[in-house]
C-alpha cells in the first residue's frame, strides 16, 4: 500500500506540532511549506516557563525531526536570535550586548554551550531606564514659555 503524498498545509501541520514538543513559542516565528520546502522565519525562544532552555542541541533536534517528516525536501532557517556558524547554532546576541566589553560578558554565566545570554536582565533594566526617565523632571526644570501647571 503507497502512502499518499502531504499536503504542504500538513506538512506545516505537523511543523507545528514539533515546534509544540519542545516548547517553541509559535507567535514570534512564521512557517511556510511550499512543494516540500518548509521555511522558517523569525525568532525562535522557549515559552515562558517551558522545562529547560534552548540550546543548539534542541535546535539540531527541532531540524532533525523537522527532516523526517514525510515529503518534506529541504528545511531552510532564516532566525533572528540564532545562526548557523560552521554547522554550529549561536545565538545571535541583541546589538546593545555586541558593544560590551569582553570583561562583562566573562563575568556572566555561560549557559551549556558556553554563550553568554541574559535576556531578562537585559529587559529589567531597559525596562526600569523608561520607568526612571519618565518619572524625572527634564533638566534644568520647566522650560521657560510653558505655563505653570
Amino acid at each position: 500500500m503507497t502512502m499518499k503524498p502531504l499536503s504542504d498545509i500538513q506538512i506545516n501541520s505537523y511543523v507545528r506540532k514539533v515546534l509544540v514538543r519542545h516548547w517553541i513559542d509559535l507567535g514570534l516565528i512564521s512557517m511556510r511549506t511550499a512543494r516540500g520546502h518548509v521555511t522558517l522565519h523569525g525568532s525562535l525562544l522557549k515559552l515562558p516557563n517551558s522545562p529547560g532552555k534552548l540550546v543548539p542541541a534542541s535546535l539540531d533536534a527541532i531540524v532533525r525531526e523537522i527532516k523526517k517528516i514525510p515529503c518534506v525536501h529541504k528545511v531552510s532557517i532564516q532566525l533572528d536570535n540564532w545562526q548557523l556558524v560552521n554547522g554550529v547554532w549561536t545565538p545571535v546576541l541583541p546589538e546593545r550586548e555586541r558593544e560590551k566589553p569582553a570583561a562583562a560578558a566573562a563575568a556572566a554565566p555561560a549557559d551549556a554551550a558556553g554563550v553568554t545570554v541574559d535576556l531578562n536582565r537585559w529587559a529589567r533594566e531597559t525596562t526600569r531606564r523608561l520607568d526612571t526617565d519618565e518619572q524625572s523632571p527634564p533638566a534644568g526644570g520647566i522650560p521657560r514659555g510653558l505655563p505653570d501647571a
